[in-house]
């Protein structure tokens, strides 16, 4: 399983969480919980499983019994690209998402309709228990869309390119990027 590398580069960090895509092979295979509880022994309830709506169209009752025995070891799972098209109620409600990401293009949108779409969604996913999570978050433009659609969080370039851990740690221990607080 592809969770390995990213499971030793995390181990070192005591708090961040870590998401890990998944796919519907991943899911529907019969040893899909054993490699998880394996591969992520000690970290568990830090772990997003992150999985796209085509990756849920076959949602069985065994992919569904699998979903809740990791939840019970703590796993959490958040669903990828969400906002282009109209939100699946029955979606979200039967796979009970903690994290919904919103796709990056919903940030290219132009300003009236990408404002109004990140406080729709950020009320959906308050609606089902969910927290927001914005990719693409290139500009200022961008990051105050989302403070005033009131999402929870944000993630791409603007705050921070990709960082190896141990300069991870650092702007962790810095105090991250003063110039966004407020």
């Amino acid at each position: 399983m592809l969770l390995q590398p990213a499971i030793s580069q995390h181990r070192a960090l005591q708090n961040p969480h870590i998401e890990v895509k998944v796919s519907a092979t991943h899911m529907t295979a019969d040893n899909f919980v054993s490699d998880v509880q394996d591969s992520a022994k000690g970290i568990l309830s830090r772990l997003f499983l992150e999985v796209t709506e085509n990756d849920c169209a076959g949602a069985t009752p065994r992919v569904l019994e699998s979903l809740e025995t990791l939840r019970k070891d703590g796993v959490r799972f958040a669903l990828a690209g969400a906002g282009l098209a109209t939100l699946n109620f029955r979606l979200l409600r039967t796979f009970n998402f903690e994290l919904i990401k919103m796709d990056r293009q919903v940030l290219t949108l132009d300003s009236a309709e990408r404002v109004s779409r990140l406080a729709t969604m950020a009320e959906v996913a308050r609606d089902v228990g969910a927290m927001l999570v914005a990719d693409g978050v290139e500009s200022a433009a961008h990051h105050q869309a989302l403070r005033t659609s009131r999402t929870d969080l944000g993630q791409s370039f603007f705050y921070s390119r990709a960082l190896t851990v141990v300069r991870l740690e650092a702007f962790l221990e810095s105090g991250g990027p003063s110039r966004l607080a407020g």
